[in-house]
């Protein structure tokens, strides 16, 4: 008796590992799903990894960044759910930039699938060359569709939808913030891609402008174009790393 008994206990814990794996996956599913809601439709966190909004942001701030504001994306969708506002000049904002080819199904459900289960350290998004694509970047929007907007020496000035003078951007845009505008390496020609010029540029609807602070060391809006409503994600609202460095946006 006593070794049926010994027996009986080892064939039963054998017999409850399936069980034990199955439990655990549709833990997994289900946090997996309570994270896509919350991330999708209320909050998000990035890092940053430039230097294009210094003094703002520096490279390895992490922030968190709401869809909420602007209407979210329905989770696994390129869908947004209107029932937020528009950017406005000023915001800070998580964009996909226009040179980024907006994943399809099926990568719109495997790829964040694939991303957390990989803790983010593998993407399905890869180039020609086979290297990651990051396909988020992180802006100030400077101008709003209807305005025109031109740049002279690292400053913007803007001309509002209806009126016929250029204002100044940091007498029109209520956000407090500083750029970097100090660039002049030598040979360096005012025509050229962030000199810190730009030609008048009229906005249509649902177009922005967008920039970086550090002007001079900034890919933005200058060099591949204005941005559609459709690719600003979130808008960025508290940085919480580093700790020293914490506080709303």
């Amino acid at each position: 008796m006593y070794r049926a008994y010994e027996k009986y206990r080892a064939n039963t814990g054998l017999k409850r590992i399936p069980e034990i794996l199955l439990y655990l996956v549709k833990l997994l599913i289900a946090v997996f799903i309570v994270y896509m809601i919350i991330t999708s439709l209320f909050i998000n966190s990035y890092s940053v990894g430039s230097i294009s909004m210094k003094p703002t942001l520096n490279d390895g701030d992490k922030v968190l960044v709401t869809p909420l504001v602007y209407g979210p994306m329905l989770p696994f969708t390129n869908t947004r759910i209107n029932i937020g506002s528009k950017p406005i000049r000023g915001d800070i904002v998580v964009l996909e930039p226009p040179y980024i080819k907006i994943p399809r199904f099926p990568l719109t459900v495997l790829e964040p699938v694939v991303g957390f289960f990989s803790l983010h350290r593998v993407s399905l998004l890869i180039d020609a060359a086979g290297q990651r694509i990051y396909p988020y970047m992180i802006k100030r929007v400077i101008a709003i569709p209807g305005d025109t907007v031109k740049m002279e020496n690292f400053i913007v000035y803007i001309e509002e939808s209806g009126k016929s003078a250029y204002t100044r951007e940091n007498e029109l845009i209520r956000s407090n913030y500083r750029t970097v505008t100090v660039f002049k390496p030598s040979g360096w020609e005012k025509d050229l891609p962030f000199s810190g010029n730009i030609e008048p540029i009229t906005l249509g609807r649902n177009e922005y402008f967008v920039l970086g602070d550090n002007r001079p060391e900034s890919s933005d809006s200058r060099s591949w174009g204005i941005v559609k409503y459709s690719r600003i994600l979130g808008k960025v609202i508290f940085r919480y790393w580093p700790p020293k460095r914490i506080g709303k946006l």
